[in-house]
């Protein structure tokens, strides 16, 4: 079982479907702040729902002795992440004895290679990310999201403490979910600095202030001496292009009869006795 906070997940899952929306290449780009509220606003409560339903559905269908819990953040931790790398080969050699593992020696060096060189990682946290636009990190959560997330949390950690014991993975993967949450509600109750709803508000009015000086620009132009002059001889030209085609269309039509008619008297005439 493979989880990865839902807290970086969805907003992942929405930088995704941002590329494949516009063509862009996978793994290049952060979806613009704005286009992130728009979407997390319509989608980020079903999103956690089939966050939860992907748990359980793995949790109560395998028991522990069957089942391996990989988390995404402490596979890509410099910290953590040989070791859950190892664990990750030995929950496959356990269903399959016949895959080989690399020496332990070598773990890190391939943890290095697969992880480190091939750029996976919470974005912000991660030392190549390949994402460029939007800010790195958590985009901006309301805290309705942040409580519906610690809620799961919470709830989960008690669901599979209550049936496998505090000693279990998912007990301690929901405390470290828990503390990443706690940490983004932090950063928002500080007051040094804008907040995020500050800057959002700020760019927003920067962006309409810019449309609106692009606005009276236009307006200038139209009311330079020329402009009137300019849009007739655009008018004249747009007509001339009109007529022009449809000479092109009558003349065809002309040849298209005249051809008709030489073919008409050219065929015998059939007579009757």
């Amino acid at each position: 079982l493979l989880l990865r906070n839902p807290l970086n997940a969805i907003p992942s899952l929405h930088n995704f479907e941002y590329e494949q929306t516009y063509n862009l290449p996978n793994h290049s780009t952060r979806a613009p702040i704005e286009e992130w509220i728009a979407w997390r606003n319509e989608r980020f409560a079903s999103e956690l729902a089939n966050w939860k339903t992907h748990l359980t559905y793995w949790m109560d269908r395998y028991p522990s002795a069957a089942r391996t819990i990989i988390t995404f953040e402490r596979m890509t931790n410099i910290d953590t992440g040989v070791d859950e790398f190892a664990k990750l080969g030995q929950g496959l050699q356990k269903r399959d004895p016949r895959i080989e593992l690399p020496a332990e020696d070598d773990l890190p060096c391939v943890w290095e290679v697969l992880v480190t060189d091939r750029r996976v990682g919470d974005e912000g946290s991660r030392r190549k990310s390949r994402r460029a636009g939007a800010e790195r990190g958590p985009p901006p959560y309301e805290y309705d999201h942040l409580d519906a997330m610690t809620s799961l949390f919470a709830d989960l950690k008690a669901m599979y403490s209550e049936r496998e014991g505090m000693e279990g993975d998912l007990p301690a993967i929901m405390d470290e979910y828990l503390a990443m949450v706690d940490h983004v509600r932090t950063s928002m109750n500080e007051g040094d600095g804008p907040t995020v709803a500050e800057r959002i508000e700020a760019e927003s009015k920067e962006r309409k202030a810019k449309e609106e000086a692009d606005r009276q620009r236009r307006k200038e132009q139209e009311g330079m001496p020329g402009w009137e002059e300019m849009q007739i001889a655009g008018f004249m030209r747009e007509k001339r292009l009109v007529a022009a085609k449809r000479a092109r269309t009558e003349k065809h039509t002309r040849i298209a009869e005249s051809q008709q008619n030489e073919e008409e008297d050219r065929s015998p005439v059939a007579t009757t006795s």
